[in-house]
């Protein structure tokens, strides 16, 4: 019998959920959508704040100059899930899965991305600043034309990874593994190279003498 009520109840708050999307408030504060289930659901216009989403289902979303405000995603499954222009300032993704998802011209500013699954994502521009990507795995990762500003590598593997026109200024790579990764073009000033593999990374000669100065080097132009 609890079984059953635990279902029917599960059901009527699923319903609530659809409810919401369907009607004309899409203005969201401190709700709680923790383990809800919202895969190939569309959200357009959303506005989202201090809402949590901790290990609810989001597999093939799809959000469209939707916002998130400081909401948690801890342990969500966005897999294969798609955004444009959307941004999530300041939400913790740590523990989620980003699986094959794709994000377009989106700004997550201030992201925690700590132990999330990044496993074949894509970044199609955008503002990443200020992220955390500190011990995550991004070898063959394409991050050509995105912002990067003071966001954290530290630790993170970037083999054979593409930077391509990106802005890694005040960015964090201590100790990263950048074998074979590709800078050229990138902002890299300031950049805090501490401990970098440069093993076969390609560079241009501007940024040769940007990374000799990092490191304490007094070059005569």
């Amino acid at each position: 019998m609890w079984l059953k009520q635990l279902m029917l109840a599960n059901k009527i708050k699923i319903g609530v959920i659809k409810i919401y999307l369907d009607s004309e408030n899409k203005e969201f504060n401190q709700s709680d959508f923790a383990k809800q289930s919202f895969r190939e659901d569309n959200f357009s216009g959303f506005n989202f704040n201090n809402c949590s989403f901790k290990a609810a289902h989001l597999e093939e979303i799809k959000t469209e100059k939707t916002i998130f405000i400081e909401c948690d995603f801890s342990g969500a499954r966005l897999n294969a899930s798609q955004h444009i222009n959307s941004t999530f300032l300041n939400c913790n993704f740590s523990g989620a899965s980003f699986f094959s998802a794709i994000f377009k011209e989106c700004r997550l500013i201030g992201a925690d991305l700590i132990n999330t699954d990044l496993t074949a994502f894509k970044i199609l521009g955008g503002d990443w600043s200020y992220v955390n990507f500190s011990h995550s795995e991004l070898n063959n990762f394409n991050f050509s034309d995105v912002k990067l500003i003071e966001s954290d590598f530290y630790a993170a593997q970037l083999k054979k990874t593409k930077f391509k026109n990106a802005n890694l200024s005040r960015a964090k790579l201590t100790t990263a593994n950048l074998t074979g990764a590709d800078l050229r073009e990138a902002n890299l000033s300031e950049v805090d190279f501490t401990g970098v593999n440069f093993k076969n990374v390609k560079i241009d000669l501007f940024q040769a003498g940007i990374i000799m100065e990092s490191m304490g080097a007094i070059l005569d132009y």
